[in-house]
């Protein structure tokens, strides 16, 4: 049995490196496929902008990838949802009729 592993020692290394380097191929491509995917994920940022007695939030899509928006909630400091514009107005203390 030694006489035989011996004699084949260069046929089983190269078959041993031929798998190796095709198991590392195979890795090398999912993780390649999968840092694809998360670079062209969306990335959404909000923020308020101000500019000369004018205001209001901004929200961005800073990713590469398309950004589509289901909903969105407005909350004031109980933490309930505003149903209008008009409620949202009365929380903040702004509901002066002109």
């Amino acid at each position: 049995m030694l006489n035989w592993l011996y004699r084949h020692s260069v046929q089983i290394a190269s078959i041993v490196v031929a798998i190796a380097a095709l198991s590392l191929a195979v890795y090398e491509g999912r993780q390649g496929r999968y840092h694809d995917r998360l670079m062209v994920r969306p990335y959404l940022d909000i923020k308020f902008n101000a500019e000369l007695g004018a205001g209001g939030w901004v929200l961005e899509n800073n990713g590469l990838g398309p950004a589509i928006p289901k909903y969105f909630d407005v909350r004031v400091v109980d933490g309930e949802p505003i149903e209008n514009f008009g409620q949202f107005k009365k929380a903040l203390g702004n509901d002066k009729r002109s």
